[in-house]
């Protein structure tokens, strides 16, 4: 599928996708690597500095296992398993047994408290999630609100029974086999030098296909054949890309990306709150921190103590890394139009104060 060249060029050029009738990428990442026993798949060092050693034959007897329990438990092709648990050899081996069975796996980070759990094991319809002791007691507080949640299942964590890539500045060229841009707002290609969206074009056969349950999001992915990445960049003359930044709103906090929306969402059940944005602030340490603006309800007694209890609400709630470090009560907030709060206005002003 890909010939080594002479140059970047000829190996780009030459480049075909083989894309065969059937592909399992459980199978692919680890039961073809399988027959040789001694074949090293994953060494894992836990908190004790313990290191353990596991074959790629080994991964695959125990996510033949899992995979065979998900069936029996009714999991099949297109149904959701949530995975809820930290880095550890479990949680690639539950990866490995969901995307064998052709079901659709969840991963959702230790941090998040009840409310961000819910609301994406709610969306998601995830039948099974595989959680370990530490997470469990979130879970039981919120399983009589998931209908659809019909198992979960707890590792031993006592017992081995059975990592997501960071932007650099420079993002280097785009991989052969893809069609990869900078365009501008009408989809048009950019020439180098010029900051623009980085885009994907179409077809591409690893390319995403749409959001769940959201048509709406899946049409503004795209602009016409390009894929848009919600990523800023400038191409130089050689052909590599030179990242800028987002295009939306997310926030980039000590290595986090977060969203607003899920913060001001949780902002919104806290009893004193009215109305809130939540936009990054910069900072020096963590890049930037989340700042909440809030327009309290009428009659709430503002002050350290109020702001103290809206933290911790979030902090409970989503996860540590989410809650808002800056809080700014105020009279109103900038809309559009139609009714939308302004938050790159907001985010302006945060810029602005850190460089008086």
């Amino acid at each position: 599928m890909l010939k080594p060249g002479k140059t970047y060029a000829a190996t780009y050029r030459s480049c075909r996708w083989n894309i065969p009738d059937f592909f399992n990428i459980g199978v692919d990442i680890c039961d073809k690597w399988a027959a040789d026993p001694d074949r090293l798949a994953l060494i894992y060092e836990n908190e004790t500095g313990k290191v353990e050693n596991y074959t790629f034959k080994i991964i695959k007897e125990y996510s033949d296992k899992l995979a065979n329990t998900f069936t029996a438990l009714g999991l099949g092709i297109g149904d959701r398993v949530a995975i809820l648990l930290p880095q550890r050899p479990e949680t690639a081996i539950a990866h490995i047994a969901a995307y064998k069975v052709g079901a659709i796996a969840i991963p959702l980070f230790t941090l998040f408290g009840t409310d961000a759990l819910s609301y994406r094991l709610s969306n998601s319809g995830a039948k099974i999630i595989i959680t370990d002791k530490a997470n469990l007691e979130k879970i039981e507080a919120i399983r009589s609100d998931l209908p659809q949640l019909d198992y979960v299942l707890v590792t031993d964590l006592d017992k081995s029974s059975d990592n997501i890539l960071s932007f650099r500045r420079v993002i280097e060229k785009a991989a052969p086999g893809h069609r990869v841009g900078i365009i501008d707002e009408e989809g048009k290609p950019l020439p180098p030098g010029v900051i623009g969206q980085i885009a994907v074009k179409s077809p591409d056969p690893v390319m995403f296909l749409q959001y769940w349950q959201n048509p709406e999001a899946t049409r503004d992915k795209f602009l016409g054949e390009w894929l848009l990445t919600g990523d800023l960049a400038k191409m130089d003359e050689d052909g590599y890309f030179w990242f800028q930044g987002r295009a939306d709103d997310i926030i980039t906090s000590s290595g986090y990306r977060i969203g607003p929306a899920e913060i001001e969402e949780c902002l919104m059940k806290h009893p004193a709150v009215a109305m809130v944005a939540v936009v990054g602030s910069p900072d020096k340490e963590r890049t930037e921190v989340v700042k909440a603006f809030i327009i309290p309800k009428p009659g709430t007694n503002l002050g350290p103590e109020l702001e103290t209890d809206i933290k911790n609400f979030v902090k409970v709630r989503l996860a540590a890394h989410e809650y808002p470090r800056k809080i700014e009560f105020v009279n109103e907030l900038p809309m559009t139009t139609t009714g939308k709060i302004m938050r790159r206005e907001l985010k302006q002003r945060e810029i602005e104060r850190s460089r008086s």
